[in-house]
């Protein structure tokens, strides 16, 4: 993952990503049926109490090349085994299709930004992530 942090600590840093559902490690993966739209990932803010802080913006910043790929903010059920399980956020959702007979693995390099403090810009957080999306 790489990371572009504007006039934001490291112990800010940390509280950031804390709050978000982003998982750490180098690439996220996910399995998909060729010709079916999947959803491959959710990116949403939890506050301390459970309540949401809204969906994350999130951007594609490199097309898959055998299908396409699409964010939509919805409304969000956080799954179990995760904190606040069971509630419903704001979420935007990462939705991938590949190609009608497609099997193999894809990629979509996406961008994150979390506002720090949304009336300072400069204070954004920005991650770009590598999702591997294994077709059947």
């Amino acid at each position: 993952m790489s990371l572009s942090v504007r006039r934001l600590s490291a112990a800010a840093m940390s509280i950031v990503f804390g709050l978000s559902a982003f998982p750490a490690g180098p690439a996220l993966g996910v399995e998909a049926r060729s010709g079916q739209e999947t959803a491959v990932h959710a990116f949403y803010v939890v506050h301390s109490d459970c309540s949401g802080g809204g969906g994350q913006r999130v951007a594609i910043r490199t097309p898959p090349a055998h299908g396409s790929a699409r964010v939509a903010l919805v409304a969000y059920r956080i799954s179990e085994g995760r904190r606040c399980a069971g509630n419903t956020v704001k979420a935007a959702v990462l939705y991938y299709r590949p190609n009608a007979g497609f099997r193999g693995t894809d990629t979509i390099v996406i961008e994150t930004i979390y506002a720090r403090f949304p009336t300072q810009p400069v204070s954004d957080v920005y991650a770009s992530e590598t999702i591997s999306v294994s077709v059947r």
